[in-house]
């Protein structure tokens, strides 16, 4: 058995015989082998699977030339920012003077939900007026921090459990009803849908939102032995694998995740991002798979958060875990 969590959904290859019963009894099971950007096909490189403009051969050469001037930028992830939550606030106010009294500006700011700490989508008791106070607060925030303002791009990324039109995959942009103010504030902000894709030069990052891990250990057909499930980094790097090599975001039934066929494509994983940030609620982890970076930055409410270089040189850690002072490593995951 090769490392993964085999869903219903999965595509794997099994290795076996078939008995004179007719029976199909498997000796090995396995996940299709990942194939490396470098190892594409001719005819694979010249399409534009990843949705971004076509490049052509002078800029593409300009891009690289310009990274080379790029590689202390930093691209900051912040997940479960609950904007009903006053310590959500009093992180936010540490984790921006810090980048700005140090002179480091990140390039781009993704602020990922669930934005409040309540589900809001689609209940009864949803408290959409508390969460568009959530975001004023927060452009008002923003707004004191002048540098930071200016010098980055901030990028928003609806959770799960965000306003939206209901659990299908993609999600939409949050509406612009919550939005409005922070707009105002941010006229250059993105907000994105989930999940979202940035091409940050020629590097090409995959970002999703979603308490996956939890929901592919429930639905596994093949039992994770206990060494494994004991470890979060290793169960971290099992579903890691599994979503590289079956080039899917969310390999689940759709009885239990439907998705928008229109825009499957959005799910896709082929050919392999340079960067994928799996914003789970387990711990931070991270794990490298044919020159893929796949990333949990972890819970801001536990103060924990992660910064990226995508332009760093190959002998740099282009993946930076951090975490605020008083940060907790204990999970909010539950099985």
């Amino acid at each position: 058995m090769h490392a993964g969590l085999v869903t219903e959904n999965c595509i794997v290859v099994a290795e076996g015989e078939i008995g004179l019963d007719g029976v199909f009894r498997v000796n090995a099971l396995g996940f299709p082998s990942c194939e490396s950007r470098a190892e594409l096909p001719a005819t694979a490189q010249k399409i534009n699977f990843f949705g971004a403009p076509m490049l052509s051969p002078e800029d593409q050469a300009r891009l690289e030339l310009a990274e080379l001037d790029a590689q202390d930028g930093r691209i900051v992830f912040l997940s479960n920012v609950w904007l009903d939550r006053p310590g959500t606030f009093e992180s936010l106010h540490t984790l921006l003077s810090g980048f700005q009294d140090a002179d480091m500006i990140p390039a781009v700011i993704v602020m990922m939900g669930n934005f409040s700490a309540r589900a809001t989508s689609n209940t009864p008791d949803a408290d959409y007026v508390g969460l568009k106070e959530g975001f004023r607060q927060l452009a008002r925030l923003i707004d004191t921090y002048s540098r930071i303002k200016e010098g980055s791009t901030f990028v928003f990324v609806p959770g799960p459990n965000d306003p939206g039109l209901g659990q299908v995959l993609p999600q939409p942009r949050l509406p612009t009803y919550f939005t409005s103010e922070l707009q105002a504030v941010l006229p250059n902000a993105v907000f994105a849908s989930n999940p979202c894709r940035i091409k940050y030069y020629t590097k090409e990052i995959v970002i999703f939102r979603y308490d996956l891990l939890k929901q592919m250990r429930r639905r596994c057909l093949v039992p994770v032995s206990e060494d494994v499930a004991d470890n979060a980094d290793l169960m971290f790097q099992q579903l890691a694998s599994t979503l590289l090599q079956q080039s899917c975001l969310c390999p689940l039934p759709l009885q239990v995740q439907p998705v928008h066929w229109a825009h499957d494509a959005a799910l896709q994983l082929y050919p392999l991002p340079h960067a994928l940030i799996l914003a789970d609620t387990s711990p931070q982890a991270t794990f490298r798979h044919e020159d893929c970076t796949v990333m949990n930055p972890g819970c801001l409410q536990e103060r924990n958060f992660a910064a990226y270089k995508p332009c760093a040189g190959e002998d740099s850690d282009d993946f930076e875990p951090s975490a605020l002072p008083g940060a907790t490593q204990e999970s909010q995951e539950d099985f």
